[in-house]
C-alpha cells in the first residue's frame, strides 16, 4: 500500500512539471534535443505526461478487484496505457515529424485528436462508472 501512494504521489509530481513547463516556461518545449531529426524537448514532455497521466488512472484499479466492471476497467485502462505508450510513434506516423504539425492534413490531425482525446477522457470515464457501479453495489447489499 505504501508503495502505491509513493507512486502516486511521485506520477502526480511528475505531471505537475510538466504543467509548469507548459504553463510558466514554455519556451524551452521548442527547444530541439536531437537536431537531425528535428525531435523538440516539447513532444518528449507531452508524451511522458500522457504515459504518466495513462499509467497514473490504471494504478487506482491496480490489485485484486472483484466483478466484471472492475476487471473490465483494469483491461481497459491497460490497453489505454498502451495507446499512451504507442501515442508519440502514432503522432509521427500521422504528421510526418516529431513536431506534430499536421500541415495539409486535416483527416490526419482529426484521428490524432482523436487517439488524444481517447487517451485523456477514457481513463476517467471508465473510473466513475466503475466508482459508481462498486457505490451502488454497495448501497443494494446493505
Amino acid at each position: 500500500m505504501r508503495s502505491k501512494i509513493i507512486k502516486i504521489i511521485a506520477l502526480l509530481n511528475w505531471v505537475l512539471l510538466m504543467v509548469y513547463f507548459y504553463r510558466i516556461t514554455p519556451e524551452i518545449l521548442t527547444y530541439e534535443l536531437i537536431g537531425q531529426i528535428h525531435l523538440p524537448f516539447g513532444t518528449l514532455i507531452s508524451w511522458s505526461m500522457l504515459v504518466a497521466y495513462a499509467y497514473l488512472t490504471r494504478s487506482f484499479v491496480a490489485g485484486k478487484h472483484s466483478g466484471i466492471i472492475w476487471r473490465t476497467a483494469k483491461k481497459i485502462l491497460n490497453v489505454n496505457f498502451i495507446l499512451a505508450i504507442a501515442w508519440g510513434i502514432i503522432s509521427f506516423l500521422l504528421s510526418g515529424n516529431w513536431s506534430f504539425s499536421f500541415q495539409n492534413a486535416p483527416l490526419n490531425f482529426t484521428f490524432w485528436m482523436a487517439i488524444t482525446g481517447v487517451i485523456l477522457i477514457l481513463p476517467l470515464v471508465v473510473l466513475i462508472v466503475a466508482g459508481i457501479y462498486s457505490l451502488v453495489g454497495r448501497t443494494l447489499r446493505r
